[in-house]
């Protein structure tokens, strides 16, 4: 065999003490250090007492005027959520003109009526409000949610929303066209062919839930920082298959339930004077309502999950330690007390929901959230119409 080759290293240049101690501080693996970041919880302070009064103003005015006080109600309710509502030791505050709400929602009012009875006159007038209200609904949306943002302020400034035309239309119109295709097909096709649009349609919602909430979430704005949203389609899916598989559950339970009620009753000499089917009914929907009761608590923890922790407003993110199991039992003391003070309990319900989803949110920012925030020319709210029109058309699907 060959003796072995010596290895002679070639000769370095001379380099400084420093130089060599970074060259040889580079050789070694370092340890990835985490980029520190700093929480700042939100705090909800309102109480159920505070609220009662304002509730029962708002009611009873809203009847005595027919619904016209509506508009001020709704403005003294996000009001006192809002101020309510702390950040840094400071709440928010809620602006708007109820008179600007009120103009809106007589104007929703007028765009419903005709597309709810134009198809009861003609096709062609069908056609019509149907095309009046794809072209205005998109517009709609993003005003009521450009209405609300430009009258929410904290500290001063103004938060606004910067979705164009063009913007509302690409990401409203399609599920607009998608939510009211059962109509449209109904009048041409029939019964049948507008039940299987409205199935597609359902199948369809956790897309149109995902679509509507990236179009509000990418488009914020505040103190020189714009909002961006993370997909999270397939997570809207599995959130609402689950829910499904609940409600599910919870009506296979009501009907053998109910079954077993009625069966049981008819031998009991006690009550053989009343109805075992309305009894087992009874039960049945009560069975039923808690299987709501549980699917519903557990549909709002996971969007509100997967929304926010997929949120970013410039520097800042957003983590909430929402949970179901949490939300469960406040979800069932709400509803036991509505229905033992025949829904007189519903303000300080609100306020126990309210406490405990604003109670687990946080903003997370790698510098200091006071240092973060820069100056905003707040600017004038515009587009009020679209604040009722929302509410009226039910596709205010909330921020």
């Amino acid at each position: 065999m060959d003796a072995p080759v010596d290895t002679v290293p070639m000769p370095l240049p001379a380099i400084g003490a420093d130089a060599a101690d970074a060259i040889a501080a580079a050789a070694v693996p370092q340890a990835k250090v985490a980029t520190p970041t700093q929480s700042v919880p939100l705090a909800f302070t309102g109480t159920g007492s505070e609220y009662f009064r304002i509730w029962v103003v708002n009611a009873v005015l809203t009847i005595a005027t027919l619904g016209i006080y509506s508009a001020w109600a709704k403005v003294r309710k996000a009001s006192y959520f809002a101020r309510n509502t702390r950040l840094l030791g400071d709440g928010f505050e809620f602006t708007a003109n109820p008179w600007a709400i009120l103009r809106g929602r007589v104007l929703a009012l007028g765009l419903l009526g005709f597309y709810t009875f134009a198809y009861d006159f003609s096709l062609t007038l069908g056609l019509v409000a149907t095309a009046v209200l794809l072209a205005a609904a998109p517009l709609l949306f993003a005003s009521a949610t450009r209405f609300r943002l430009r009258n929410t302020r904290w500290r001063a400034l103004r938060f606004d929303f910067t979705a164009s035309k063009a913007a509302a239309y690409r990401s409203a119109l399609v599920v607009i066209a998608v939510w009211i295709s059962s109509t449209v097909i109904g009048a041409f096709g029939g019964l049948d062919s507008a039940v299987f649009a409205g199935f597609a349609a359902v199948l369809l919602m956790p897309w149109m839930h995902h679509r509507m909430k990236a179009f509000q979430h990418r488009h914020a704005w505040f103190a020189g920082h714009a909002s961006s949203f993370r997909s999270a389609l397939g997570s809207f899916y599995a959130t609402y298959a689950i829910a499904v598989v609940i409600l599910l559950v919870a009506a296979a339970v009501a009907g053998f339930g109910a079954a077993g009620v009625s069966l049981a009753l008819r031998s009991l000499p006690l009550a053989r004077g009343a109805d075992p089917k309305i009894i087992g009914f009874l039960i049945g929907a009560i069975v039923g309502a808690l299987g709501y009761l549980a699917s519903w608590p557990y549909f709002a923890s996971r969007i509100q999950r997967i929304v926010w922790t997929r949120t970013a407003l410039g520097p800042f993110q957003f983590e909430t330690t929402i949970a179901f199991r949490t939300l469960l039992p406040i979800a069932l003391r709400n509803f036991a007390l509505l229905l033992v003070t025949a829904g007189l309990y519903w303000p300080f319900a609100s306020i126990a929901w309210a406490r405990y989803r604003i109670g687990c949110m946080s903003v997370v920012s790698v510098e200091s959230p006071e240092a973060a925030v820069a100056t905003l020319d707040p600017g004038p709210a515009r587009q009020a119409a679209g604040e009722g029109a929302a509410d009226m058309f039910g596709i205010d699907i909330g921020w």
